[in-house]
């Protein structure tokens, strides 16, 4: 029972105080770069790898679109289609007449189908810094030019930028802006302290000299490989831009069980970590949610009340320091209103955390978009 006891204290203070230290570096207003202030504007790359995205294509390339019309900056928009089955590709060709480039990825050329697609669009790249997105996000009018100012101001080699969800009317909607918030003070923290690094494709910046290759000349990761591919320089440049300008924001998965195929792919790119700090900074939220389930059952077979006792403490103070966490986050991509979800949110999210933790240690293929991808 004493190592049931010091195990719970234990598990309980290591995860309050990583939601404080995240907390505390997503308030700290101290940039983590230092300014260069170049003069000249960098031409940028927009690379959109596709993949039956007839959906979401058109209100992803109008977005973008209109920031060329209010900003005028160097750029280019590359959309690589990998083998849409969809209407996608016919969409596409609509938007060819408006200077939009659109690449095809060969059937067969890799398993790791968007990193291939990313290959590809940097092949025909011209710019020498690479914006990449994904098909399904929309990006805010002036989002160009925020992140050309940032650019211009710092030379970051690499740039992670934030990802919102779409307000919605449903639990399942609410409780993935609350997680996405969740994750994006997670990732920002990470790079701001240097500790760990993270980054989400559908949203982020780099040079194109940066981008990450094995030796058989395949994309070795689209984003957290590729931005600690950088971050193993210690002289590289590295930052997170929040700033609700560069917010892109993207719809939530409308089924339970696409959102949990979707967090398994997620989840299985992390398997060969190496940073430690990562390691536990992710473990943290697994076994504390473990421990949280197994609670009522020691309650039941070994430890009686004091197992429901200490339950009782780990919820109260978990839920306290989800609050202020997620009440911070919401207040900066406006999803306050998401809030109200918060206690059912927070109940699921436990069960949550521990499937998608067990799952993506045990499970080596995952469904996406029609292709069981290994």
């Amino acid at each position: 029972m004493i190592f049931y006891t010091v195990f719970t204290v234990a598990i309980v203070a290591a995860y309050a105080y990583l939601i404080l230290f995240n907390l505390q570096h997503w308030t700290s207003s101290k940039q983590a770069l230092i300014q260069t202030n170049i003069e000249k504007s960098p031409f940028f790359s927009i690379l959109i790898p596709v993949r039956n995205e007839a959906e979401n294509i058109t209100k992803c390339l109008d977005s973008i679109l209109v920031n060329k019309d209010v900003d005028f900056i160097n750029f280019e928009i590359i959309v690589i289609n990998d083998n849409s089955t969809d209407q996608t590709p016919s969409i596409l060709k609509s938007f060819i007449s408006k200077g939009i480039k659109v690449l095809s990825l060969n059937k067969g050329v890799a398993k790791s189908h968007k990193k291939a697609a990313l290959n590809l669009g940097l092949s025909k790249a011209n710019g020498n810094y690479i914006i990449q997105l994904d098909g399904d996000v929309i990006v805010p009018q002036n989002y160009l030019s925020t992140i050309e100012q940032y650019v211009k101001k710092f030379s970051p080699d690499f740039l992670a930028a934030p990802i919102k969800i779409s307000n919605s009317q449903t639990l399942l909607g609410n409780f993935q802006i609350l997680d996405c918030a969740g994750m994006m003070m997670v990732t920002q923290a990470g790079i701001k302290s240097k500790q760990w690094y993270m980054a989400n494709g559908a949203n982020m910046v780099y040079k194109k000299s940066d981008y990450a290759y094995d030796e058989s000349g395949k994309a070795s990761g689209d984003d957290i490989n590729n931005i600690q591919s950088v971050a193993s320089n210690p002289e590289s440049r590295i930052a997170f831009l929040k700033d609700i300008n560069a917010t892109v924001q993207t719809n939530a998965e409308k089924k339970w069980s696409t959102l949990y195929h979707q967090r398994i792919r997620w989840g299985t790119k992390n398997r060969g970590m190496k940073n430690p700090k990562m390691i536990i900074m992710m473990l943290i939220p697994f076994i504390n949610a473990l421990l949280i389930l197994a609670h009522p059952i020691l309650a039941i077979l070994f430890f009686g009340k004091v197992a429901w006792v200490l339950l009782a403490i780990h919820l109260f103070i978990k839920s306290t320091v989800d609050y202020i966490y997620l009440k911070e986050a919401t207040a900066f991509f406006k999803n306050e209103a998401s809030m109200r979800f918060f206690f059912n949110s927070a109940v699921l999210h436990v069960v949550y955390i521990s499937l998608i933790g067990l799952g993506s240690l045990f499970f080596k293929k995952y469904k996406w978009k029609g292709r069981i991808v290994e």
